[in-house]
């Protein structure tokens, strides 16, 4: 019971309101609140109603009654911008709806706004509520110019998401971004990393790729923004987790047309995300050697991670996916180096993408090694590494590219099937790498297959088909799990495995055909 009250929810939800109150009543007041709190009942039993009546002594605000809405009601607003036009005077309309569905609650909601030359908040407590242009001293010629700008719950100050609902205040905002990311003036406010962040999230929230991909489009490059490329990357994982178990089996579609636009969807989706940074390998080359870890650099990097780090990380997820050439020259020939240095700092770790491109390492012998260092050494520091150098440790493990049973023994006994069941969470990261899914259930079948011409004769009562999804198939178990955790259902799943397993498996007759739909149907089951 106790869990599910101070879970992450909670104490994230609780952190953002009390963030966007400390932003609503000012700095000192929140100080001085605290304090007298604090010294008013040392050594005292209290509840959350007496500390909300010393913010109301202290800032005459009425916050106990602001608090107790956002404490107590479920979920968050969202609130919705547009600009009308009445009587040739231009407004700005505000609307409040809660983020659950069918939920009529209203907030006492205070919305931040801020533009070149002020910055303000407005308590509301109505639905709909509007500003006038003119109380604001603003001229809409010039946001429709873009000389201008005007950006709510800006920072990120409020517990609400924004939904600009109207293309001219929209486009200022990110013109004035663009404007702004290399150039601060004193005394004047700016568009910020955060105040685009807050656009993305809502877009992000609909699962708007097409939104997302008109903002970024307008306000390239963004190396220069550690917030919006970690976005970025976060973006190219879960766009892709919506087809990357099908990258690698297109051909196993039967109808032509969504084949084709199957395909169609995932390039264009790598050719979006490729276009986030700017796809050009002599500045990637550059950022490569820069960042190559040698005696004479290794103590610069020993303590300063930038900007710069985090652009060239995002190179490494998104471009070389499709330039092995890099990862072959640069990458694997410097992978010791690499290796070594981030994995005893413990600050950013390159082991993930490493891993990735392990097949492209030429010896067998070199890949054996490898992989059972990077095992010993995630099990001898799983409980003093960080969770982010876990998440990239299990990640690593995960490359079935190069195993043959020995390795897969070692990871099956000791890792996969650990009490601890800690494969659930990374295997997506893995899996997202370009046809890991594919190359996966490749490696995984070609075992079972050599498997049961090994042993069949002790399996009389089996063919290959009913063999599969057998007890006596430890792959079968292996493929499910990962199966089962990572893809979504859909009515394609079960025409791609049944034609993939056809086609592995060397299925021709009919009695075969049959036995295989009824496995497939099994092997899919949620």
């Amino acid at each position: 019971m106790i869990d599910t009250i101070f879970d992450t929810i909670s104490y994230a939800k609780g952190s953002s309101v009390i963030k966007m109150l400390m932003h609503y009543i000012g700095i000192d007041n929140f100080r001085k609140s605290i304090s007298t709190y604090l010294k008013k009942y040392m050594y005292k039993n209290t509840n959350t109603t007496m500390l909300w009546q010393c913010f109301d002594e202290i800032t005459k605000l009425k916050v106990s009654e602001l608090m107790n809405e956002w404490v107590n009601f479920a979920g968050h607003p969202l609130l919705t911008v547009d600009i009308i036009k009445k009587e040739e005077k231009y407004f700005f309309k505000l609307e409040q709806n809660s983020m659950i569905q069918n939920d009529n609650t209203l907030w006492k909601l205070p919305v931040f706004i801020k533009s070149k030359n002020f910055e303000i908040c407005r308590l509301i407590t109505t639905k709909d509520y509007k500003i006038s242009f003119e109380e604001l001293n603003l001229d809409y010629n010039e946001i429709e110019k873009g000389e201008n700008f005007v950006t709510f719950n800006n920072d990120l100050k409020g517990f609400y998401r924004v939904k600009y609902n109207n293309e001219v205040l929209l486009n200022s905002i990110l013109i004035n971004y663009k404007k702004n990311q290399n150039k601060i003036k004193e005394n004047e406010n700016y568009v910020n990393s955060f105040d685009i962040f807050g656009i993305l999230s809502y877009e992000k929230y609909k699962n708007n790729l097409e939104g997302i991909k008109k903002i970024f489009n307008k306000i390239k490059p963004i190396e220069n923004s550690t917030l919006l490329l970690r976005y970025a990357k976060k973006l190219y994982k879960d766009f892709k987790s919506e087809f990357y178990f099908i990258e690698g089996f297109e051909e196993y579609i039967s109808n032509k047309e969504t084949r084709e636009e199957i395909i169609n969807k995932i390039k264009d989706y790598n050719k979006f995300f490729i276009s986030l940074v700017d796809n050009d390998n002599n500045r990637l080359n550059s950022l490569i050697k820069k960042f190559y870890i040698n005696e004479e650099n290794k103590d610069m990097y020993k303590y300063q991670f930038n900007d710069e780090y985090d652009s060239l990380y995002l190179y490494f997820r998104v471009i070389i996916d499709d330039n092995e050439e890099i990862a072959k020259n640069v990458l694997i020939p410097n992978f010791a180096n690499y290796f070594e240095f981030l994995n005893k700092n413990y600050k950013y770790t390159l082991v993930e993408i490493m891993m990735k491109y392990i097949y492209l390492i030429k010896e067998q012998n070199d890949k054996k090694k490898l992989l059972l260092i990077i095992s010993k050494d995630y099990m001898d520091n799983y409980y003093n590494s960080s969770y982010y150098i876990n998440l990239d440790y299990k990640t690593a493990i995960l490359n079935y590219n190069c195993l043959d049973e020995e390795l897969f023994g070692f990871l099956n006994e000791n890792l996969i099937w650990n009490k601890r069941n800690i494969f659930l969470a990374p295997t997506k990261l893995f899996l997202q790498g370009k046809n890991n899914f594919r190359k996966m259930f490749d490696n995984s079948i070609e075992k079972m297959k050599n498997f049961f011409e090994k042993y069949k004769i002790i399996y009389p009562d089996k063919n290959i088909v009913t063999f599969f999804e057998s007890k006596e198939n430890p792959y079968y178990v292996f493929l499910k799990q990962f199966f089962i955790n990572n893809v979504k259902k859909e009515d394609l799943i079960e025409d791609i495995f049944y034609n993939y397993l056809k086609d592995k498996l060397n299925i021709i007759n009919d009695v075969e055909c049959a036995q295989l739909i009824s496995v497939v149907q099994d092997f899919i089951q949620f």
